[in-house]
This record gives C-alpha cells, structure tokens and sequence, in this order.
C-alpha cells in the first residue's frame, strides 16, 4: 500500500470545497484520516487521477484514495457459487446477482428490470429525455458521467488504455478488451441460432440480420436497403456517377 505516513490532520474540517477521507482496516478500524481540498478543473468531470493498479480514473483525491484501499483490502469473502473472492459482503451481494439473475430495480414507465439502482437511474434518462453531462467544448450532452469521459477523449486525443502485447492504445477501456481477442484468438459473441462466434459485438449484429433479414440502412434516392452503413456508401456512389457520394448534393 502506498506510504501514507506524510498524512497527519485528524481533524475533521466542514465547509465548502473540503472533504475528509478516513480509511478503515478489515475490521473497521480507522487506519488514518486526512482532510483534502476536492480541486476540480474546468471541465468538472474529467478524471484527473489515474489509479496506477487498474486504470480507473477519479476526479478528486477523495475518490482515488478511497478506490486504492479497495485494492489493498484483503479479499476474504467468497462467493460460494464461482469461487470468487471481494472485499466487502456488499460488493459480494452484487456480485452474486450475476448468478442469480435477479434484477430487483425496476423501471415504472416499461417495466424494464436491472442489477444495479445506478443502472435505473441512467436508464430512466431515456424516457425523460435528460443528458445531465454536457461537454463544455461543443456542448454536446450525454446521459451518464462515462459517456461524457469518454467523448472528451476525442477532443484530447487521450487514449490511457494500452495493449500489453502489442502496445496499440486505445479510448475506452472495452476498446481494448475487443482489441486483445485479435490476439487470443477469442470469440465471446455467439449466435444462438446458427452458433457462429466473432471477435466482437458489432459483427454478431451484423450477423443476426442474414437470419432475421432485416436492412435498416436505406438509399434515399432509389429506395434500396442494405445489412451496413457501408454497403450504403458504396451502394451511393452508382448515383453519384462513381464519385465519393457527397449528401449535401
């Protein structure tokens, strides 16, 4: 775990801007508290600390200091079903709700049911029409603090997720976890009507539609639909006499 001698302010502070973060043992015996000034930049969501273990990235000191003890904890209760091992019964009893199936938050406009109350309250959003998070260098708006994160990285040009064998760098952490089954040779993504497997989500999609038939992208000119957008594009360009199609003309 990482020094921690150089904090010494026991104290409890109360007023605007502060935050005090106290860290406890497995038994729940603080192990030290320490007041910090919650500095934010501009740009009031993006992460500014990097956890050096996983890659999470937090927005203030509070919330890092807090997600490193996770780390440090001894991960002594087992979930009897997989095996696995967490450092809390709470993280525990979400865990276990993979097993189970069990998605007891339910959402009273269409009934849709998840693991997770966070998950609700995003999914809410869709009804509602709210996007909370707007980013302040176009004033695009999204529905959840991740998806902000991560469209401000195509601003940046930031991409802190790397492939550990090749090196290549991506945006998002999924990015990479699609990017590694090239090297593994991995096919996660199943059809469950024919059994064929691929490499990622998108292609699977793709995949279903030679079964179901469906060809949700159309020509405007002529009518004629099409499985991709780029069989569209391509298709447009016998309208446009060869040339890149342009849909301004």
């Amino acid at each position: 775990m990482e020094d921690l001698s150089h904090f010494n302010n026991p104290e409890t502070l109360v007023f605007n801007d502060i935050e005090t973060v106290t860290l406890t043992d497995r038994d729940e015996k603080p192990l030290y508290s320490e007041t910090f000034t919650n500095q934010r930049t501009l740009y009031d969501d993006i992460p500014q600390y990097s956890c050096e273990i996983c890659r999470k990235t937090f927005t203030s000191q509070l919330d890092i200091f807090v997600h490193k003890e996770m780390h440090s904890k001894e991960k002594t209760f087992r979930c009897e079903i997989c095996g696995k091992y967490f450092v809390s019964t709470s993280v525990l009893t979400k865990h276990k709700l993979i097993h189970t199936g069990e998605k007891p938050f339910h959402c009273d406009i269409c009934g849709k049911s998840f693991t997770q109350n966070s998950n609700l309250v995003v999914h809410q959003r869709i009804h509602t029409g709210e996007k909370p998070y707007e980013c302040d260098l176009c004033g695009k708006s999204f529905v959840n603090k991740s998806h902000l994160v991560t469209h401000i990285r195509s601003h940046t040009g930031e991409k802190p997720f790397h492939c550990e064998i090749c090196g290549k760098a991506f945006s998002t952490n999924f990015l990479l976890k699609t990017h590694r089954q090239i090297h593994t040779g991995q096919k996660l993504f199943h059809c469950e009507i024919c059994g064929n497997s691929f490499t990622q989500n998108s292609h699977l999609v793709i995949h279903i539609r030679s079964h179901t038939g469906e060809k949700p992208y159309h020509c405007e000119i002529c009518e004629k639909s099409f499985l991709t957008n780029s069989h569209l594009k391509r298709h447009k360009r016998i309208h446009s006499r060869g040339k890149p199609f342009n849909s301004e003309t």
